[in-house]
């Protein structure tokens, strides 16, 4: 490793650098002469490819490539296929730079400019012949201040040189360390190496094998993963869902389960009313294990009835959000093809020229067929339910085109909840929309562990003075909010002064993601 500060012949900042040195095996060079020779290309274009499998593995997937050949040279846009094998990139690669050459005089050096999309670009430079610089690879510091300062506009630049005397590859990795540390280098060259050993020094079939399949962990980080692997609980899961409430409600029978302002149902009260609401989707619409029904509602303790009644029944939950327009509803309905959809009184309209067939809880629950005895609780208990069975269906965002729905086990979810650090003795704040996923975490985390929910009234989430009345009056203990949430609370926190003391129950935010009011927790701590 070596680093420099260097002046800038146009009067700016000097620039601070670092690289990193490294030669490859004696077998790896072999090998990529070999494969040139065999492939009817220049050891150029196969260390090239390597290079950019190894900033496609860097980037996590970037497909996307612009190679420009030389200073005056024309761009490349290359589209990366990971369904290629290693020979099947090297021979398209070898393709596309040699007719762009081949009218052109080659220089002894040549240089390419490698951009992503990301507004990375990389220096990759080639040497096929001793020069000047050899002489300084031996020393760090000599060659750092050699390097001309317009190079360092980048990035971080590779030079990948060819030493024939030796008949070896060196790579040296040069970065600002305005961009790069001294560390984060280092790794980069190791990675490098741990792809050149994949490819050329391995049992890899570079003829057939997709170049996806290759990896850049390191050594250190593969016995970690083993660790991991080693240390997870063996015990299968055995439980689903609804299965692992009903435990809790007959552990649990008279304490509160779910709590909305004034109203309010019991472990006992939730589980009779979704058994019965369960009964219904069976004897008066024949949904069956293995069947999808969406549920179109606004947060409420009706919702949480037809969550729950949807598991007992066998089939997969799929919410459906009531903000969302028409034309994203119909798009995932005609994904899901749902049995039906679970409406109340209030919501009911919103789906109704969906042309699926709806099952309003507000009237089911006033109906005689809604009432249930032993022999008819006693049927779902056989209902042919698995861990391994679908429970939810999750809807990605649809940012980048169509949303798409994802299709989340029993077993899934049950081992998620298993590490969850919610206990029974916690009172968990419902309030994520259903087009989060999180909302379940929210509720099935909450009702398989014993534990109390309290949901905020539709849209109240937005409102800060009833989430933190309510976060007092209820003595909430555990919120999982996203951090937009939980950067607009701190906000509010600090400008009302009063709404502070209305957190002092609070224990756990469970948050995922950048957070970026630095005295949220300074203020809960007052």
């Amino acid at each position: 490793m070596a680093s420099t500060t260097m002046d800038n012949d146009d009067n700016r900042l000097p620039i601070e650098i670092s690289s990193e040195c490294m030669i490859l095996n004696s077998e790896i060079t072999k090998n990529m002469l070999n494969i040139a020779s065999t492939s009817d290309t220049t050891i150029e274009h196969v260390a090239l490819t390597s290079y950019i499998i190894f900033l496609f593995k860097l980037t996590a997937g970037e497909r996307n490539f612009s190679i420009t050949q030389n200073k005056q040279g024309q761009s490349i846009f290359h589209h990366l296929n990971p369904h290629l094998s290693f020979s099947e990139l090297l021979k398209h690669i070898s393709t596309i730079l040699t007719h762009k050459t081949e009218n052109t005089s080659t220089d002894q050096e040549s240089s390419l400019n490698i951009s992503i999309s990301l507004d990375i670009m990389l220096n990759f430079r080639t040497v096929s012949i001793q020069t000047k610089i050899n002489s300084t690879i031996e020393n760090e510091n000599s060659f750092a201040a050699n390097i001309d300062p317009k190079r360092i506009s980048c990035n971080f630049s590779t030079l990948i040189q060819h030493d024939l005397s030796k008949n070896k590859l060196n790579c040296i990795i040069t970065s600002s360390m305005k961009f790069l540390s001294k560390t984060t280098i280092e790794v980069f060259a190791q990675r490098f190496d741990v792809l050149c050993q994949q490819l050329f020094y391995s049992s890899f079939d570079i003829q057939n094998q997709p170049i996806y399949e290759l990896s850049i962990l390191l050594p250190s980080e593969h016995q970690i993963l083993r660790k991991l692997d080693n240390n997870r609980d063996p015990v299968k899961i055995s439980t689903c869902i609804h299965q692992a409430f009903v435990e809790q409600a007959v552990r649990y029978p008279n304490k509160l389960a779910v709590i909305l302002d004034d109203q309010c149902l019991t472990y006992s009260e939730l589980l009779l009313q979704s058994q019965q609401l369960a009964l219904a989707l069976i004897n008066e619409k024949g949904v069956q294990p293995g069947d999808i029904v969406c549920q179109y509602l606004d947060r409420s303790i009706e919702m949480i009835v037809g969550v729950m009644s949807i598991e007992m029944a066998g089939a997969a939950y799929a919410p459906l959000n009531t903000t969302n327009p028409l034309e994203r509803l119909r798009l995932l309905v005609e994904q899901v093809k749902p049995k039906l959809i679970l409406v109340n009184t209030k919501s009911c309209s919103g789906v109704n020229s969906l042309n699926i067939p709806i099952l309003d809880i507000s009237k089911a629950a006033k109906s005689q067929s809604f009432f249930s005895n032993d022999a008819q609780i006693e049927k779902l208990s056989r209902i042919n339910v698995t861990p391994e069975s679908i429970s939810y269906v999750v809807f990605t965002s649809g940012s980048t085109g169509v949303p798409k729905g994802v299709s989340i086990r029993h077993q899934n979810i049950m081992a998620y909840i298993n590490i969850h650090i919610v206990q029974s003795h916690d009172i968990v704040l419902q309030l994520t929309p259903t087009s989060f996923d999180l909302h379940i975490e929210e509720i099935f985390g909450t009702l398989v562990r014993g534990a109390q929910l309290v949901i905020l009234k539709p849209v109240g989430h937005l409102d800060f003075d009833y989430v933190t009345q309510t976060v007092y009056d209820k003595s909430i203990t555990f919120v999982s909010p996203v951090p937009s949430w939980l950067n607009a609370l701190g906000k509010y926190l600090q400008e009302n002064i009063h709404a502070q003391q209305r957190m002092k129950f609070m224990q756990y935010f469970h948050v995922a993601g950048k957070v970026s009011v630095k005295d949220v927790s300074q203020i809960l701590s007052r």
